[in-house]
């Protein structure tokens, strides 16, 4: 078991559009710890921490993003 703790910075179209819910919703089925906020410059900073694994598959799904 490979625990870390990893901090994103998502910049694009990510306020307005659900991304926050959507990392909280991806981060739980993950079973990961954490934040995300938005940023005064329009970008959404998060930090997660968990399964190495579980982070890899978190930073994979943060570049596809929410449906909308």
């Amino acid at each position: 078991m490979a625990l870390a703790v990893r901090r994103y910075r998502v910049e694009g179209e990510v306020q307005g559009v659900g991304f926050r819910w959507f990392v909280r919703e991806q981060a739980r089925a993950l079973e990961l710890a954490g934040w995300v906020r938005n940023e005064p410059d329009g970008a959404v900073v998060l930090v997660a921490s968990g399964e190495a694994s579980a982070l890899d598959t978190l930073e994979r799904q943060l570049a596809i993003g929410p449906r909308h």
